[in-house]
């Protein structure tokens, strides 16, 4: 029981981590932000089962962010890397 306990609360913490070190703000400052400081540009966007907007933006470096747009009018950046490459994929129908 205590091995449960033990991995329920290191659970706990990494996810409490995560969300502390997500970046949030108003949408625009954000598009703002990566527009000036790493010129990434959207390039695709969905939205999700929850109502979330994700949006993808990407340099011609290949810097990239993923945004999550909530419906309340807050965005937070989920997640950034180098090194984007797009694959020849094709959802047009």
């Amino acid at each position: 029981m205590k091995f449960v306990c033990l991995i329920a609360l290191i659970f706990c913490f990494m996810i409490s981590t995560v969300a502390a070190q997500m970046s949030c703000a108003t949408r625009s400052g954000i598009v703002s932000k990566l527009a000036e400081k790493f010129q990434e540009k959207q390039v695709a966007l969905g939205l999700d089962t929850g109502g979330r907007v994700i949006e993808l933006f990407v340099s011609s470096t290949g810097s990239f962010t993923i945004l999550m747009s909530y419906p309340n009018g807050q965005s937070c950046v989920a997640a950034t890397g180098e090194g984007w490459q797009t694959i020849g994929l094709s959802t047009k129908r």
